[in-house]
């Protein structure tokens, strides 16, 4: 089964195990049922950068302030994207700084695997830190010291489904009780159907299914489909862009255009396209010179391994605000407004 649609009557105690995949749903897999198998095997494609939580009680007098003060954790999340738009963004894509901080990490592969230098090389990532989705996990890495932990690192990754188990890419077949794949989502879909204006759907407005190339104004407005807002939609989040902080902007974004448009006795908006289009052509550009160009990543990737998929704003959350939720001057001339 697939860990999106987890299946609650399998036991997996005592069995043998295999999990497909090494990415974050894989990850919270892998180290929650490690001590409860029998035989855990884990299938490698690709190794992944791993940090950790740090996780930690919260102190007295932190729980005092979040009770007591208002939007007190609104300031902590949005202090945390700052931190994040000033120090960690510029040091990702900077080549020199990018090593510093994948030597952090590979100081803590060499911690957690100390004596097993082949096991170490596997589960080493040779593409920049962040070029992936990092998993934020503690204990990843020494998991595979376990006894009945076994890593299989094969680049070809699992082929085949045998009637005992799978096989991999080499050849090698192992014997199993239950397979889960945490092989992930496809975020390239247009996943149920939305008709604008004309009977043109999104999907052909931006490609077809596979979603070549999404089209939106500030990744909340789409031309040609009135009152249709969208939020975290394509071209409006890095890959590191704290998801609470840009969900509660745009919705307030949203909330004031509908009070302006109540107010004005508006009935319908939407951008112009060739607003929409040059939004388009601005998020595109802020790909140059990102990590995130170094390696094949959902976040460029098309499902059908065509040209890259730019669905994302890869510059900054707060040029993102200044761009597009605070632009000076405001959005309505971008807007096209009817009764």
């Amino acid at each position: 089964f697939h860990t999106a649609k987890w299946d609650h009557s399998v036991p997996l105690a005592g069995r043998r195990v295999g999990v497909v995949g090494t990415g974050a749903s894989a990850a919270q897999v892998i180290t929650t049922i490690a001590d409860s198998v029998e035989h855990l095997y884990v299938f490698q494609r690709t190794p992944v950068w791993a940090s950790p939580r740090n996780d930690e009680p919260t102190p007295d007098e932190l729980r005092e302030k979040i009770l007591g003060e208002g939007g007190y954790t609104d300031a902590l999340r949005r202090a945390e994207v700052a931190d994040f738009d000033n120090n960690i963004f510029p040091k990702l894509h900077d080549p020199a700084q990018n090593e510093e901080l994948k030597a952090e990490v590979l100081d803590i592969i060499r911690r957690e695997i100390p004596d097993n230098a082949e096991l170490r090389k596997q589960l080493t990532p040779d593409y920049p830190f962040w070029c992936k989705r990092v998993l934020f996990i503690d204990g990843y890495y020494s998991i595979f010291n376990k006894p009945n932990v076994s890593l299989v690192a094969d680049p070809g990754g699992v082929v085949e489904e045998t009637s005992a188990g799978v096989k991999v890419a080499s050849g090698a077949t192992y014997e199993l009780d239950a397979i889960i794949y945490a092989t992930g989502f496809d975020p390239l879909r247009v996943a149920f159907p939305v008709v604008g204006r004309h009977g043109r759907t999104l999907a052909e407005h931006w490609g077809g299914d596979e979603l070549h190339r999404p089209r939106t104004l500030f990744g909340i407005h789409v031309s040609g489909f009135p009152n249709l807002h969208f939020i975290l939609g394509p071209q409006a989040s890095n890959p590191l862009t704290n998801v609470t902080v840009i969900s509660e902007d745009q919705a307030r974004y949203v909330a004031a255009l509908i009070r302006h448009m109540r107010d004005a006795g508006l009935g319908a908006v939407e951008p112009s396209s060739e607003a929409e289009e040059e939004w388009v052509r601005r998020s595109e550009k802020t790909v140059e010179g990102k990590v995130w160009t170094r390696c094949s990543n959902w976040y460029l990737k098309t499902s059908d391994g065509g040209e890259p998929f730019y669905g994302l704003w890869m510059e900054t959350y707060a040029e993102y605000l200044r761009a597009a939720l605070k632009r000076e001057g405001g959005a309505e001339e971008l807007l096209k407004f009817s009764a």
